[in-house]
């Protein structure tokens, strides 16, 4: 079972880097949630559940001012032991408090799909196994 949750600005650009990423998580075989669908109740709580219930929490930070809706999913998935990638366009910063340390995946805005190979060799470090396309057989 592969899934991942994707944390993301709610304006155009966080979006469109977001889709870029479900896309290609999707090709290699991933189920995404994100915290956009619709759910009765408080957000905070339908987007505490939904990065529960996924493997992995990819975090997609891209130009904006306020970050603390991607520190506090990033603070979850760190709570609850899960793998956490944080793909960060440089010219942004990320005020990641306890994170402070974690190795993040650099692109440059729009960009995002430079951040993919590093985000595969990330997903081998834990164990997912891929094809390797560049073996001939």
């Amino acid at each position: 079972k592969r899934t991942a949750f994707i944390a993301h600005r709610f304006d155009d650009g966080g979006i469109s880097a977001a889709d870029k990423v479900a896309r290609f998580l999707g090709l290699i075989g991933f189920t995404v949630r994100t915290g956009r669908g619709y759910s009765p109740g408080s957000v905070s709580e339908k987007v505490r559940v939904r990065i529960e219930q996924q493997e992995i929490l990819v975090v997609v930070r891209t130009p904006g001012e306020d970050d603390t809706w991607l520190i506090q999913e990033s603070a979850i998935a760190e709570i609850k032991g899960k793998p956490l990638f944080i793909i960060r366009d440089m010219a942004t910063s990320f005020k990641s408090g306890i994170l402070g340390d974690h190795e993040y995946i650099p692109f440059t805005f729009p960009h995002v799909e430079a951040a993919f190979i590093p985000l595969v060799e990330g997903l081998r470090e834990l164990g997912y196994d891929f094809a390797d396309p560049t073996r001939l057989e």
